[in-house]
């Protein structure tokens, strides 16, 4: 993430632009960010680490409130980014979805623990040996999830099956 100079500023943006007024503007200016700061101060103390937020909400694809139909896109944040790009479209990276005729409720866990050992092993031995694991054709991977769920929602796509 840090191939450019102008990415590289943009990513630690957030350590000279913290709210002086008590106002919150950013997720640094957050009681999280400065628990994480407090926790970790090594972590804390070079700007470049990346810190990311993990969220997750569900949505009817069908529109339908009694669909038998659920799916629960678990999306990864980019923290280090100024408030206008930490959430547009481009740095936002869809990690998973979990589909199901119903909603996870507390079965979310096994959804998420891949995601999880994942940022586990980036925390203990950096982005490098992580890059190794996952040797990935992400370009390839985005269009095939993102053919496979337009078709689905507008359904549109011929491998698609309606119930």
């Amino acid at each position: 993430m840090f191939r450019t100079i102008e990415l590289a500023n943009e990513l630690t943006w957030y350590s000279t632009h913290a709210s002086r007024d008590g106002k919150m503007r950013h997720p640094i200016d957050s009681p999280a960010w400065e628990t994480i700061d407090d926790t970790w101060p090594c972590f804390a103390s070079d700007p470049r680490n990346l810190r990311l937020g993990l969220a997750a909400d569900g949505f009817n694809p069908f529109r339908n409130l009694s669909s038998t139909h659920s799916t629960w896109p678990v999306v990864l944040v980019t923290y280090n980014l100024p408030p206008w790009k930490c959430m547009s479209k481009e740095n936002l990276m869809l990690t998973l979805l979990i589909p199901g005729p119903k909603q996870p409720m507390n079965d979310i866990d096994v959804y998420l623990q891949p995601q999880i050992d994942d940022l586990n092993e980036l925390w203990r031995t950096g982005v490098e040996e992580l890059c190794l694991r996952h040797n990935l054709d992400v370009m390839h991977i985005e269009k095939k999830i993102c053919e496979s769920l337009v078709g689905t929602l507008l359904n549109i796509n011929e491998k698609t099956k309606m119930v």
